[in-house]
């Protein structure tokens, strides 16, 4: 009886194509050349529709956010929906396309808003504003918002350039929601605000 032999067939793994000179194969240089490519792809989507860091600069969301801590702002939440009383927003401020701004939004296009010795009402009504520690007394308004456009205030109200000064923002000119601290880590919390409690 005669045995039969298989011949070239090999089954050990091979070693990645790879030009005379050692370098990557063209294949191989390829692939990565993708995946990398798929990576900033992610990266890019992530960053314009679910979410960013922003860096908090300046002291007019005091005490709510300090100087220098970092937020992560949500800008998914906003492609369905639009900003409600008391969120906190980063926004871009009239005519000025570059400086983020993180501010409280207190005014919805459409209502009537009036400082009176810095106490808030919104079509006449008061509001509580149970978050603020450093209040000024403002008189301002009443201030009639337009379509599409929200009153932002600053928490530190001494130390806060918001739309006391620049006026109503667009919501074309809000980029997300701010609701968490994340750095640093001494630092994480949650920044969300429910009334009256």
């Amino acid at each position: 009886m005669r045995e039969e032999s298989v011949r070239g067939a090999s089954f050990a793994p091979q070693e990645p194509a790879r030009d005379p000179q050692g370098g990557l194969g063209a294949r191989e240089l390829l692939e990565w050349l993708l995946v990398f490519t798929a990576v900033l792809l992610t990266a890019a989507f992530v960053r314009a529709y679910i979410a960013e860091p922003v860096r908090v600069d300046g002291r007019s969301m005091l005490e709510t956010l300090h100087d220098g801590e970092y937020v992560i702002v949500e800008k998914y939440p906003y492609l369905f929906d639009d900003p409600v009383r008391f969120d906190i927003v980063a926004c871009f401020y009239p005519g000025d396309g570059q400086t983020l701004n993180v501010k409280r939004v207190l005014g919805l296009p459409g209502e009537t808003i009036e400082l009176r010795d810095g106490v808030l009402y919104v079509d006449g009504e008061y509001v509580a504003q149970d978050m603020l520690q450093h209040l000024s007394l403002d008189n301002l308004g009443p201030v009639t918002l337009a379509p599409g456009y929200y009153f932002v205030l600053g928490d530190n109200r001494p130390n806060s350039l918001d739309s006391r000064h620049v006026g109503p923002i667009a919501r074309d000119a809000i980029l997300g929601r701010v609701r968490q601290v994340f750095f640093p880590l001494s630092a994480i919390r949650s920044v969300e605000y429910t009334p009256g409690l």
